[in-house]
């Protein structure tokens, strides 16, 4: 607690105190000023069947693919919040995903030399900007790593841990297992040295097992990997009667002893955020983009905040030319559930490292998006306390 004093992210009646607070509060809030993040959802289509999927099965029709016409407005409608609060220090990323991105290979084309064109006229940051795509790996090729040298393009690939984890509920159409041509593509971007990034569901199957993803993930020269504890009713749909407490949990028990065990500290997202904030004293971290900060674009051109929630704020074939993703009504109703504006959160030891967790679980498993993010309360009490039991032995 005193530590927490002394961070000022608890504050008692004394006025400078409150003073200080203050102004923390008008430094964190520009924050939310920086859309440093465009989604481009290339295709809501996929070539695989995970039974966690958070995506509703679509129907034939519902299925699209985002035209080149769709992504340039998108690119351009991003560049526009960019220069607004352009901040030479912060890193800009384009994520083109799905769906499954590399279904819709036409568009992804057009929008790199999209991109790169923009760069070379000054109209995107040319050293602090970041391609990425997300992709199941299915689909990666060498014609397609060509691609992504050429314009050199970062992947984050989904897998969850070694075969018999990982084949257990990600299948492909037919209900067969998807590791080998996970492996293979791991091979391939590895070959032509491209930077590969992993995520990885946490489910009831690996769960026991994830305290050893660092070693095994290691041996692909993976630059990092990142936990994804599911939530809501992607979680339920594995389990209707699991106990969410002991999920949650179990899951952060396994995420720290993976932290523990491996040499090389910053390799896994979740717990780098949290290093960051309790070493490195970057406070309050965000765990969503959704504040202002991520711009994301449907294939149909609908302008929202989330590539889970349907929140519909415009379309970039016709918008306001003054429009800001952080100036809609709802993207500030949602600010009310950081833990710093949370009443349900005033009195946590472990407010200064948490970043609000994810608004869909607590949608879905409360019906109310402000409501605590049961998952990422969890995990960041027993981060916290886990640092400082480490911070004391030193």
């Amino acid at each position: 607690m005193n530590q927490l004093k002394n961070q000022k992210l608890i504050i008692y009646s004394n006025k400078k105190k409150i003073d200080d607070f203050k102004d923390f509060v008008k430094n964190f809030e520009k924050n939310f000023r920086y859309t440093t993040t465009l989604y481009l959802v290339l295709t809501n289509k996929c070539n695989l069947e995970c039974r966690y999927c958070p995506f509703p099965k679509l129907s034939k029709k519902e299925k699209i693919l985002m035209s080149p016409e769709i992504a340039g407005k998108g690119i351009d409608l991003w560049t526009r919040h960019i220069f607004d609060n352009f901040d030479k220090k912060r890193g800009y990323f384009i994520i083109f995903y799905g769906g499954e991105p590399l279904l819709n290979i036409n568009t992804l084309e057009y929008s790199l030399k999209y991109i790169e064109k923009l760069k070379k006229e000054n109209k995107l940051p040319r050293n602090n900007l970041h391609i990425m795509v997300d992709t199941n790996g299915i689909l990666i090729n060498n014609k397609i790593v060509r691609l992504f040298k050429r314009y050199n393009v970062m992947v984050t690939v989904g897998c969850d841990g070694p075969k018999k984890f990982n084949d257990y509920y990600r299948v492909d159409n037919k209900g067969k297992g998807t590791f080998e041509k996970v492996k293979k593509a791991f091979m391939i971007l590895k070959k032509n040295k491209i930077k590969t990034f992993v995520s990885v569901a946490i489910t009831p199957y690996n769960i026991s097992k994830i305290k050893d993803f660092s070693k095994f993930f290691k041996k692909y020269k993976i630059e990092k990997f990142g936990f994804n504890i599911l939530k809501g009713k992607s979680l339920l749909s594995l389990s209707p009667k699991i106990s969410l407490k002991e999920y949650y949990t179990k899951a952060t028990d396994g995420i720290i002893e993976n932290f523990r065990k491996g040499k090389e500290k910053r390799c896994e997202y979740q717990m780098e955020k949290k290093i960051k904030a309790f070493y490195e004293k970057q406070f309050s971290p965000f765990d969503c983009g959704g504040y202002g900060n991520q711009l994301v674009i449907q294939p149909n051109g609908e302008i929202s905040n989330c590539p889970f929630l349907s929140n519909n704020f415009g379309n970039v074939k016709k918008y306001n030319k003054n429009f800001r993703i952080w100036n809609v009504p709802l993207i500030k109703e949602w600010r009310k559930r950081l833990p710093i504006y949370n009443q349900e959160c005033k009195d946590c030891e472990a407010i200064s490292i948490c970043g609000g967790g994810c608004p869909l679980n607590p949608k879905e498993i409360k019906g109310d998006i402000l409501k605590k993010d049961d998952a990422m309360c969890i995990f960041t009490k027993k981060v916290f306390n886990y640092f400082n039991q480490e911070s004391n032995n030193k």
